[in-house]
C-alpha cells in the first residue's frame, strides 16, 4: 500500500476527461449530472451519478492495491477494482496531481483517457442522506455487497414496519421509488442496508423502514446463510 494511500480516500467529483471517451460513455456534464468516485478505507468503492433528485450507482465493490508506480507523470498507486464500470478498465493508476486533485487512468490500453476528479467539500453538504446505516457494526464475516451466496431457499418476509412518509417530502410533493440492497443475516434480522437508487428527501425514511423488517433467513443445505436482497420502496401521495 502506498505511503499516501490515506489521501486517496474520500469523495471525488469528476471534473473532466482528457482524451477520447468511449462511445457508450456519456459526458456527465452534458447530462447535467455529477459523477462521484467514493474510495473508502475499508477497500470498498462506489462510482455514482447524481442529478438534482436521484443517485444512480454505476458500479461498486471492493478494490485492492496492486503496486505503487513512478512514471513520467509522477508517483501513483495501481488499484484493481472488482465489478468496475463496463467502459473503464478494472485496473487504474490513481495519482494525486495535488492534494485535492485525483487523476485515474487505465494502464493496459495505449493512450487511455485520463479522468480528473476534485475533492469537493460541497458534496457532503448537497447529499446529506446516508447511503449506509449509521454506526454500522464491524464486519462479522457476512458477505460484502454484490458477492454471490448460493442458497436453495430465499429469505421470506415475516413482518415489516409501517412506512412513514417524511413530512418535508410530503409538503414538497416529492414522490418516487427508492431501491435498497438489504443484507439479511443468518438470524433473519437486517444487518445492513444500502441505497442502490435513491430519491433525495426519501432515502433516509426508506433506510429506517428497512431496518425494521424481520425475515426467515435464506437456507443453503439446510443451514441459514446471510444474503443480500433487493427491496423496492414506493412513496406515493
Amino acid at each position: 500500500m502506498p505511503r499516501d494511500a490515506a489521501l486517496l480516500y474520500g469523495d471525488w467529483r469528476w471534473l473532466e476527461t482528457k482524451g477520447a471517451l468511449p462511445r457508450d460513455c456519456a459526458n456527465p456534464q452534458r447530462c447535467r449530472r455529477d459523477r462521484i468516485l467514493r474510495v473508502r478505507p475499508d477497500r470498498t468503492y462506489q462510482l455514482v451519478e447524481q442529478d438534482s433528485i436521484h443517485e444512480y450507482i454505476l458500479c461498486d465493490g471492493r478494490f485492492v492495491f496492486v503496486e505503487s508506480t513512478r512514471g513520467n507523470e509522477g508517483e501513483g498507486a495501481r488499484l484493481r477494482f472488482a465489478n468496475w464500470w463496463k467502459v473503464l478498465e478494472p485496473e487504474q493508476r490513481l495519482r494525486l496531481a495535488s492534494r485535492d486533485t485525483l487523476v485515474a487512468k487505465g494502464i493496459s490500453v495505449e493512450n487511455a483517457p485520463a479522468h480528473w476528479f476534485v475533492r469537493d467539500p460541497e458534496i457532503g453538504a448537497r447529499h446529506r442522506e446516508p447511503a449506509v446505516l449509521p454506526n454500522e457494526p464491524p464486519s462479522t464475516g457476512d458477505p460484502p455487497q454484490g458477492e454471490f451466496v448460493y442458497y436453495e431457499e430465499p429469505p421470506t418476509e415475516v413482518s415489516r414496519p409501517e412506512l412513514v412518509y417524511p413530512e418535508a417530502a410530503r409538503q414538497a410533493r416529492v414522490e418516487g421509488k427508492v431501491i435498497l440492497h438489504v443484507l439479511v443475516g443468518r438470524d433473519g434480522s437486517v444487518k445492513n442496508v444500502r441505497v442502490a437508487r435513491g430519491v433525495m428527501g426519501l432515502n433516509e425514511a426508506a433506510l429506517k423502514w428497512a431496518t425494521g423488517f424481520v425475515f426467515k433467513p435464506a437456507l443453503s443445505e439446510g443451514k441459514a446463510v446471510a444474503v443480500w436482497i433487493e427491496l423496492p420502496v414506493e412513496f406515493r401521495l
